[in-house]
């Protein structure tokens, strides 16, 4: 969970423009579930996702 908040916020301090995420829904690539990467994303302020 920590690496990928990490990810977002180092995203997010390079720039001041929306920018987007890809959410892999194959689970066998997968280390959270779907819904955990969801509420990061909630939690973090991203606005655009993308599969």
């Amino acid at each position: 969970k920590e690496d990928l908040q990490e990810e977002i916020r180092k995203t997010k301090s390079l720039t001041d423009k929306p920018f987007g995420v890809n959410l892999n829904l194959f689970p066998m690539m997968r280390e959270r579930s779907v819904e955990e990467d969801i509420d990061i994303f909630v939690d973090e302020g991203v606005e655009i996702v993308e599969s």
